[in-house]
């Protein structure tokens, strides 16, 4: 759908194809960053210890060698070649433009940081709404290790995921279980369950001027 909507707009399907990759690692490191500088504000520590570095290396080599493999069979294949190297050259050169130009980085990475502090400032109300309480950065470092967490999660949407995590993470800082769990919810309905309500009828409008 977002490529389609990208190509209703004049861009190139090798661009369009690239854009969505390029904002979801855009996403996760602004998570990873955001969880690293929370986990100093409210005291936590990020641990890996318990992380498997072995399955961890062996799969980022299997990934790699895949990668490889693939690479030279399209370069040594002319036909393969002629299909595949010229979209990708276009992608490949479309997110070099969004990286090196200053103001349209600023728009990528001002756009992730404000949907962050969004979703942890309704994370902080919905924590509010049932008598407890969180500071900013127990929200921001809450909403980023579950938005890491959840992205791993091969759930559509997250569901029942995001709420576990919620749950999880805000017993973590200190918050009761039952207020925990009905502020995860809370959080979810807001963020994940209503807005599809609009998206209905705003994809019909879409459909209709034939961006869809």
């Amino acid at each position: 759908m977002n490529i389609r909507y990208m190509r209703g707009l004049g861009v190139d399907a090798p661009a369009a194809a690239a854009q969505g990759p390029m904002l979801t690692v855009f996403s996760k490191g602004m998570d990873v960053l955001l969880l690293l500088v929370a986990s100093r504000a409210v005291g936590q520590s990020v641990d890996l210890d318990d992380v498997d570095t072995e399955s961890v290396v062996r799969l980022l080599g299997l990934i790699a060698f895949a990668l490889v493999v693939g690479i030279v069979v399209t370069l040594a294949v002319p036909r393969l070649r002629e299909q595949i190297v010229p979209p990708v050259a276009r992608a490949l050169r479309s997110l070099r433009g969004s990286v090196t130009s200053p103001e349209r980085l600023g728009l990528i990475l001002g756009g992730t940081i404000i949907q962050k502090i969004l979703f942890a400032l309704t994370l902080s109300a919905s924590v509010s709404a049932y008598g407890q309480s969180v500071t900013f950065g127990e929200a921001v470092f809450v909403n980023s290790a579950v938005s890491l967490f959840v992205g791993l999660m091969p759930v559509p949407g997250g569901i029942g995921v995001g709420e576990a995590a919620l749950t999880a993470g805000l017993t973590t800082v200190g918050v009761p279980e039952g207020a925990a769990l009905a502020a995860a919810i809370t959080h979810r309905l807001v963020t994940a369950y209503l807005p599809p309500v609009a998206g209905f009828f705003t994809t019909r409008w879409l459909t209709d001027q034939d961006y869809l």
